[in-house]
């Protein structure tokens, strides 16, 4: 039985993560494909972007809201 699908992050929302303290903007969602392992194909993932060097992130999105990261600010 899979988990139910967690609701995305609103696009352009800010998030800080919790252990680095570091800042992100939700810049799209996304969905994984993976043909060699099936259990994480079409898997949604969250796509965010560092505020300090506009580096570009992407992580599933039951991962990103995991307490991994405290949003800050909504778009």
């Amino acid at each position: 039985m899979s988990s139910p699908t967690p609701t995305p992050p609103e696009i352009g929302s800010r998030w800080q993560h919790a252990k680095r303290g570091t800042y992100y903007t939700v810049i799209n969602h996304g969905y994984f494909q993976c043909s060699l392992f099936e259990a994480y194909d079409c898997e949604p993932v969250t796509i965010y972007e560092a505020e300090d060097n506009h580096s570009v992130w992407v992580r599933p999105t039951a991962e990103f809201l995991d307490g991994r990261f405290i949003q800050i600010a909504l778009p």
